[in-house]
């Protein structure tokens, strides 16, 4: 469902913040702990302090520079912290994956949760790839106080010392090898942070345990039948800012596969059609997010701050990733300008399809396109993509309104269109 608007969270916090002044408290203290109780004379604490992405901290926490973190089950440290790491962008080629024909309680084409995801990527041999590890087990999961366990963190002013005790902390799933434990975050949406924390508190915990295995930490996002993973390492366990991506990978479902011949039959039976009137030419970088959204709008509408919310984008990155389903026919206004983000009819029909069909109509919608037509008979031709220069003399040629031929425009929009190439060939694993 989409998410909550946050208007709410940001009154209530305004109001902690006058009430206690916990912006001066920071200054003069370093820190300012807050009990769960005062929070909640507001509001629910565990909506309060929950923010995935550094774009879902209320302004009044933006705008001061600060953070929060639990660190027990009863209170809340506010300070400058440091909180989120970027994620790697999906845009590298894709490992194919194939889902046991024999299995028929879960499906591919009908993942709609973090925990069936997982056991779709258990049961395709994408973790056991992925970490290296011949055979794995399912131990933990679920929600738990963690072990005591102090750390340092980074900040304006300097690092601070943060002492942790049965904080509350929320594991997708722990998977144990014979040489590691692997602990998961997973998520069905693609954004481009995340807030460490949500693998850095499992890994203490775990690592408190004294098991003889190395703890590993590994965030999964599914969408569109590809799992993307990627692995974070800590340089000084005790360095919360120490965290560092050891490796990305994709693994993409054969569901959902396409040929590059198949792909050449669609060039042969899909003709250009005229650039859709009053959409811009896209704009959105990542093809997978563009799907993702489609994805989410399946669930219900979504408001601008809805899709904020659960991507981290800010407004102009909402209008990019809502321009470019608009574009492709997939995605329109519930009514005016300022209304909900809904599925059109073609993108209902598409959210009932399968893996391979859907892959399928949306690399047909995406070469209804002159520019995109184009490069992919380039590509083909040439046994690789074109560069951005050639695709920007293309789009020169195929769509000589977007702006002065002398202009970074046709750059910017030649780096879009080599993204969603990329994702159209990944599909046959080019």
């Amino acid at each position: 469902m989409p998410a909550e608007p946050t208007g709410k969270t940001e009154s209530a916090w305004e109001a902690l913040f006058e009430k206690h002044d916990i912006a001066a408290r920071v200054r003069q203290d370093g820190v300012f702990k807050i009990s769960a109780e005062q929070i909640k004379e507001f509001r629910e604490p565990r909506l309060m302090a929950k923010f995935d992405h550094k774009k879902n901290l209320p302004a009044i926490f933006r705008n001061n520079k600060l953070g929060i973190l639990p660190v027990n089950r009863r209170e809340y440290v506010i300070g400058p912290f440091d909180l989120f790491a970027q994620l790697p962008t999906p845009d590298i080629p894709t490992v194919q994956a194939a889902f046991p024909a024999w299995i028929e309680s879960i499906s591919p084409n009908t993942i709609i949760s973090e925990t069936v995801a997982l056991n779709c990527a258990l049961a395709s041999g994408v973790l056991n790839r992925f970490l290296g590890e011949e055979t794995l087990a399912p131990t933990l999961s679920g929600r738990m106080g963690t072990k005591p366990f102090s750390f340092r963190i980074g900040g304006q002013g300097g690092e601070r010392q943060i002492a942790v005790d049965g904080a509350q902390i929320e594991m997708d799933a722990v998977y144990e090898g014979e040489d590691s434990v692997t602990v998961f975050e997973a998520k069905m949406d693609l954004a481009e942070d995340f807030i460490v924390r949500q693998l850095y508190y499992p890994y203490r915990h775990l690592t408190s345990l004294g098991f003889s295995k190395r703890v590993r930490t590994v965030f999964l996002t599914y969408s569109g039948g590809v799992f993307d993973l990627a692995e974070y390492g800590f340089k000084d366990a005790e360095d919360y800012n120490s965290a560092h991506l050891i490796r990305h990978e994709r693994h993409a479902l054969t569901d959902g596969a396409l040929s590059l011949k198949e792909l050449s039959r669609m060039l042969q039976r899909t003709q250009a059609r005229p650039e859709p009137e009053g959409i811009p030419f896209p704009q959105a970088d990542t093809f997978a997010r563009v799907v993702n959204l489609c994805e989410r709008l399946a669930e219900g509408p979504m408001t601008k701050e809805d899709i904020e919310e659960a991507y981290g984008f800010d407004p102009r990155q909402v209008d990019y990733y809502f321009n470019a389903a608009a574009y492709l026919g997939l995605a329109c206004r519930e009514s005016g300008r300022a209304s909900p983000v809904i599925l059109s009819p073609e993108g209902r029909r598409m959210a009932r399809m399968g893996l391979a069909r859907r892959n399928a109509f949306l690399a047909e919608r995406i070469l209804r396109h002159a520019a995109f037509r184009e490069v992919l008979c380039m590509a083909l031709a040439g046994g690789s993509l074109p560069d951005r220069s050639a695709i920007r003399q293309v789009l020169l040629r195929t769509n000589p309104g977007l702006g002065r031929p002398d202009s970074n425009t046709y750059g910017r929009r030649a780096s879009t269109v080599h993204h969603w190439m990329q994702w159209l060939l990944s599909l046959a694993g080019a």
